[in-house]
């Protein structure tokens, strides 16, 4: 679905954005760009490792509104925040906020490789964002906020950069 080149732009009013490939090969990639705020449906590839990348433009914000479990490594760039209201795994996570990252209950699950998160302020001191990384590491940046996380898993920890110095 789109390419690297030339996202699939796509404007979801009132509903999810819901993406399924079926492509086994490796040619399953999905490429998304949106100016208007996204919410994620549930995200089904075939059993290989592609790309999923989905982004937003102006101050666009993306939801995650759906459950999902996928294989492959996931980039998700906002223009403005990202909300996880519901479980994520993927193969490795970028993703990256122009606003704040938080969730609401909701789990990030890398299950081959690093969950890096680079944002305005990345959790709160009461809700921390809950994350579980496997084969990989945990790298955060935060451009302006203290950094609140949990893991019901023990985490190896990559670079942690704040310029606001609390995590």
């Amino acid at each position: 679905i789109g390419t690297s080149a030339n996202p699939l732009d796509v404007s979801v009013t009132g509903g999810n954005l819901i993406l399924t490939t079926t492509d086994n090969i490796g040619a399953g990639d999905i490429y998304i760009t949106s100016a208007s705020p996204l919410s994620l449906g549930a995200i089904n590839t075939a059993a290989h490792v592609d790309t999923v990348n989905i982004a937003t433009t102006g101050t666009s914000g993306i939801t995650i509104a759906a459950a999902s479990i996928i294989d492959d490594n996931l980039v998700l760039t906002s223009a403005g925040t990202i909300a996880a209201d519901a479980n994520f795994s993927a193969a490795s996570m970028n993703i990256t906020a122009a606003g704040s990252i938080t969730d609401s209950g909701a789990v990030l699950t890398t299950t081959a490789g690093n969950l890096n998160i680079n944002a305005l302020g990345i959790g709160a001191s009461i809700n921390p964002l809950d994350v579980s990384v496997t084969g990989g590491n945990l790298i955060l940046t935060s451009d302006a906020n203290p950094i609140y996380i949990t893991s019901a898993v023990n985490l190896a920890l990559g670079t942690v950069t704040t310029s606001a110095g609390d995590v």
